[in-house]
């Protein structure tokens, strides 16, 4: 297991009888360690019984040679899994790529949606100072319509002015002058009658 570790093999060729711990367990240990979990195990053995064939797979071998063996039915199997296992780390590989592409998707979309955010506000403080603009431009124009409107008065107003004093200077000689007479008249006479 340590070598394994050290070197981490395409492949194990592993026997189920081993002095000191068997294969099952061994392999066992190593898919509970992460840095050899990876290695396909094939398994080893002079008991063919289908209680071992199973075995071997419930510890996590991907395959199992009951011996005797040939030596090509070996080199078939070994170079089917290490065929798999290079399909299965290039696998890993485009998983790892394809995931890294989603995150730096993620990470795309959320910067469109701060920007969309961002532009949102932009758009809507454009908006109110435009809003604000069009109200004063509208007490303006209203202010110049009013102004206007006064203007085109003004000659009317003048015009009246200047007749309403006219009628009151008028008046002001008419009564002034016929006081003056009335009064002149009034003093005619008296001399008139004293002389």
């Amino acid at each position: 297991q340590a070598a394994a570790e050290r070197s981490t093999p395409d492949l194990i060729l592993l026997d189920v009888l081993m002095p000191g711990s068997n294969g099952f367990e061994t392999c066992r240990n190593l898919k509970r360690n992460a840095a050899t979990r990876s290695i396909p195990v094939i398994f080893l053995s002079a008991k063919d019984d289908t209680q071992n064939l199973l075995e071997g797979f419930r510890a996590g071998g991907v395959d199992y040679i009951s011996k005797p063996f040939q030596r090509e039915e070996v080199l078939a199997r070994v170079k089917t899994h290490l065929t798999l296992g290079a399909l299965y780390g290039e696998l890993r590989q485009n998983n790892r790529a394809l995931q890294d592409e989603i995150e730096r998707c993620k990470r795309a979309e959320l910067e469109v949606k701060q920007l969309n955010l961002d532009l949102e506000q932009r758009i809507a403080e454009r908006t109110a100072r435009l809003e604000e603009l069009n109200r004063h431009l509208e007490q303006d124009i209203r202010a110049r319509k009013q102004a206007e409107a006064a203007l085109k008065e003004l000659p009317r107003r003048i015009i009246e002015a200047q007749e309403a004093e006219r009628q009151r200077a008028a008046q002001d000689l008419h009564d002034g002058v016929t006081q003056i007479l009335l009064s002149a008249k009034y003093r005619l006479n008296w001399m008139l009658e004293k002389s």
